[in-house]
């Protein structure tokens, strides 16, 4: 372990320290998507409708596909760039319920013409996966990736001991107070 999992209490990182997967588990999703292209449970050209009928946007449904999401080039906007979200952030209990901050929203480009980051992607990607498997997201990267590869210690809930490192950023979130080396919370 290198640096401090948590720079306020001066807590130093060691090798059990638990970090958290973030935007990493993007690849586990994108792996879990292939497995289930490779068992014909679904296709790259499946599109968004076909999968989960009761997105809202009819646009979205019959234009975006698997592909696109798996590429960000769907056009589908990302809800981090929601102001509302960071703001409800703490209310929301699902991930069906993240939909609000960007399925009725309009395409921002007609997918497979350009390129935009968009966590939004993955957070379908990821209730594709529930609806094929009938099985809770984690669970299925868990049993299907985690365990065969031996990542004994890689899972999704966090809690009890050691406490896991906190994120940092030189990008100051807004209300953020940056500590003496200018460092902000993420």
């Amino acid at each position: 372990g290198y640096g401090l999992a948590d720079r306020k209490e001066g807590r130093a990182n060691t090798p059990e320290t638990p970090f958290m997967l973030s935007s990493v588990s993007k690849m586990f999703t994108a792996v879990t998507i292939a497995k289930l292209v490779e068992r014909k449970q679904l296709s790259f050209d499946s599109s968004l409708g076909s999968l989960l009928p009761e997105y809202p946007s009819a646009e979205a449904r019959d234009h975006v596909t698997v592909r696109h999401l798996l590429t960000m080039s769907s056009g589908i906007p990302d809800l981090f760039r929601v102001p509302e979200f960071w703001a409800e952030v703490s209310t929301i209990k699902s991930p069906v319920e993240l939909w609000k901050y960007f399925a009725t929203s309009p395409l921002q480009f007609r997918p497979g013409t350009r390129w935009s980051y968009s966590n939004s992607n993955f957070l379908l990607l990821g209730a594709i996966i529930e609806r094929q498997t009938g099985r809770a997201f984690t669970s299925v990267v868990e049993a299907e990736i985690f365990r065969p590869l031996g990542l004994a210690n890689t899972r999704y809930e966090v809690g009890g001991s050691p406490k896991p490192a906190l994120g940092y950023t030189r990008t100051p979130p807004a209300g953020a107070r940056a500590d003496s080396a200018r460092w902000f919370p993420a």
